[in-house]
């Protein structure tokens, strides 16, 4: 028999103690299984890792609400405290929004008090030193008065928005703010009147009643009708021209209109007629007028015509051209009425 390799004899020869003594020793050099691994792989989580598992994803589900949350109500804060186009634009300072929450009882209270509120008024315009001393300043025998007496019966009217040839473009109704002299109404807010008291106006022997005593009474009536937002001015002319009872734009307040009539009360036939300074004098006024009456009983030098012309080119004020008693200036005033898209009016004598 032949003889076999050492370690063959010795396998051969081991008994089976030995044998389980050497797999216990390669067992223990490998060190213990994984419990855990085992379970893992062969059976179903368990209670504690199934919690686990669902505190990680509540944990990250908050977490991405909570993101969300503070998104939306950092974008609704920045939307109310920033105002657009508010007082603080551009200064870098957010202007915050106050609320106040009222009561049904609260509101009632506030809308009877509002109803109850009344508008304040505003007086009128008092003289002025100069205004004063101008309607004092006169004769002992002729004081003047406040109040105004119909002079009697006007006669008839004749021509009273009579126009021939073109004359008579632009003449509509009072609007938001007018005038009306002799029956002549006029658009605007601002009225300049400019009269002929030349001598003929005072004395005429075949009318009964002079010519200047109607103009006086249509004249306060007119500025008595006019609302007390507007402004007038009013210019006498003959054979020089002056500002009736002040130097500029008056105010129609009622204590400047009783002012205005007292000088209007004292108006007296003077000389010839000659317009053209009175015009200056009315294109010379800032602001300019809305509107001139123009009122004369006669001729007077063709000049004026073209002069008023280009006086008035710039501003193209309407001028209303009366004839008062007489045709003797028809066709020159025609050509104003006409070249300022005025009116023009014959007016018969009283």
């Amino acid at each position: 028999m032949g003889q076999r390799p050492n370690g063959a004899v010795m396998e051969a020869g081991t008994s089976p103690s030995a044998q389980s003594q050497t797999g216990s020793l390669a067992q223990h050099r490998q060190g213990p299984q994984d419990p855990q691994h085992e379970r893992e792989e062969d059976l179903p989580p368990t209670l504690r890792e199934v919690l686990v598992r669902l505190a990680r994803r509540a944990t990250l589900w908050a977490l991405a609400l909570s993101l969300v949350i503070h998104a939306v109500g950092w974008f609704i804060s920045a939307y109310v405290v920033v105002g657009h186009g508010s007082a603080g634009q551009g200064s870098g300072e957010p202007t915050s929004v106050e609320m106040a929450v009222v009561t049904e009882a609260e509101l009632s209270q506030l809308e009877s008090e509002a109803l109850g509120v009344q508008t304040p008024t505003v007086p009128d315009a008092p003289l002025t030193d100069i205004q004063i001393a101008e309607i004092m300043d006169s004769s002992p025998g002729d004081e003047p008065s406040s109040t105004l007496e119909a002079p009697g019966e006007v006669g008839p009217i004749g021509g009273g928005g009579d126009i021939s040839g073109d004359g008579g473009e632009g003449l509509g109704g009072s609007g938001g703010g007018g005038a009306s002299f002799f029956g002549v109404e006029a658009q605007g807010n601002r009225f300049a009147y400019l009269v002929d008291v030349s001598l003929s106006m005072q004395v005429d022997p075949d009318l009964p009643k002079s010519l200047l005593k109607t103009l006086q009474y249509e004249l306060s009536k007119s500025i008595d009708a006019l609302a007390e937002t507007a402004e007038f001015l009013v210019v006498k002319f003959s054979n020089e021209s002056a500002v009736v009872g002040g130097a500029g734009w008056t105010e129609a307040s009622p204590a400047n209109k009783t002012a205005v009539k007292a000088h209007i009360n004292l108006l007296t036939g003077e000389a010839t007629t000659y317009p053209l300074p009175g015009f200056k004098i009315i294109f010379g006024m800032r602001p300019r007028p809305d509107a001139i009456y123009f009122m004369t009983d006669g001729e007077f030098a063709p000049e004026v015509i073209e002069e008023v012309a280009m006086m008035n080119r710039q501003f193209r004020v309407p001028i209303h051209c009366i004839c008062f008693g007489n045709r003797d200036g028809e066709e020159d005033m025609k050509r104003i009425a006409k070249n300022s898209r005025g009116t023009y009016t014959f007016v018969a004598g009283p």
